[in-house]
């Protein structure tokens, strides 16, 4: 192990505390060319990937570091990390191998079972979306069979010459166009079989209003994480409603919602999206601030809360925080640091 090595993960260790990932990252980065066997700079900077949110990067350290010598905590740590950023780009498969492989070092890593609770719920997420794909595909094939068993064999007669009344018509026709004559109304009243067209006078028909947003489908029932998991599906439309439902949400019942599966990072993106939506719709903001304290501090008191806010959006809380700001500075900070990573 290289004393100037360690000195370099020290210092990266240092930045990572600060939230400044991308020194943290430089930092570990000179540590590893220092010292090319050290498990733990793999470790660490496949930490810092997966807070700058660089999936594929984490892995690929996560890989090299579990190919090198080290002991089982860090071995654990590696095969968490990897699990976590193969979950998060859909890997769900390889990210249960990944975690189950965790366990099987360390049993009781609490950190390790959060984590595959999370990755349950979105296993039965995407078996939700894959059966909705599939009843769409068989929908859509039943009633194109359908279309075709109704379709009916409409009779053709052949003929070689016209009939007389068309016969005439057609000649009357010709022998209009090759007078290359242009008709007046008046003339054209005088014409047999020729009735001149009226001006139109009706006003032009206005144009269509934009259909309205249709209403906030909601599951009857008690609201459970399987309802909520519906609504994170909620189309760009309608999104005002269900950040208006969320803030008649009783905050004391968050924790039996979530339960043991915990909370998600989706949930606390849209519930940030609904409180910085909310502030306009409040005219006393001192009531808005009140609520967006009591939902958001709920939902930190919720499982796998702490691994959650890793992947929240630092924007949003900066824009939360401003709101505060005009509001109560106080609560809004505290707010921002139980929320920050």
């Amino acid at each position: 192990m290289s004393s100037s090595a360690e000195s370099l993960k020290i210092k990266g260790n240092e930045n990572f505390k600060k939230g400044d990932y991308v020194a943290a990252l430089d930092q570990y980065s000179r540590a590893i060319a220092q010292d090319p066997q050290g498990i733990t700079y793999y470790s660490n900077r496949a930490a810092c990937y997966i807070k700058l949110e660089k999936w594929e990067q984490s892995i690929n350290d996560c890989s090299h570091g579990l190919e090198l010598k080290g002991d089982s905590k860090t071995r654990v740590k590696l095969l968490w990390r990897k699990g976590l950023a193969q979950r998060k780009l859909g890997l769900l498969q390889q990210a249960r191998q990944s975690l189950e492989a965790a366990l099987e070092i360390d049993a009781d890593n609490s950190t390790v079972k959060e984590e595959i609770n999370g990755l349950i719920w979105d296993e039965k997420k995407a078996q939700r979306k894959s059966k909705g794909r599939l009843l769409q595909v068989d929908t859509k094939l039943k009633a194109k069979s359908k279309s075709i068993e109704t379709l009916q064999q409409v009779p053709v007669t052949i003929v070689d010459t016209l009939p007389k009344e068309l016969k005439q018509l057609f000649t009357k026709t010709e022998e209009t166009a090759t007078s290359k004559m242009t008709l007046t109304p008046k003339a054209a009243n005088s014409v047999p079989g020729v009735v001149a067209p009226t001006p139109r006078s009706e006003p032009p028909r206005p144009v269509p209003s934009k259909p309205s947003v249709s209403k906030l489908y909601i599951p009857t029932g008690p609201f459970t994480i399987q309802t909520m998991m519906f609504l994170l599906r909620t189309p760009p439309a309608q999104l005002p409603q269900l950040f208006s439902f969320l803030y008649g949400l009783d905050p004391a019942k968050f924790a039996r919602i979530f339960g043991q599966a915990g909370v998600e990072s989706e949930v606390l993106d849209l519930v940030l999206d609904a409180a910085i939506y909310q502030n306009d719709q409040f005219a006393d903001k001192a009531t808005w601030a009140l609520k967006t304290n009591s939902l958001l501090t709920a939902l930190s008191t919720c499982a796998r809360f702490d691994i959650a806010k890793i992947f929240i959006s630092s924007s949003k809380l900066e824009q939360l925080l401003k709101l505060f700001e005009l509001v109560d500075p106080a609560v809004g900070a505290a707010l921002v640091k139980t929320y920050s990573s």
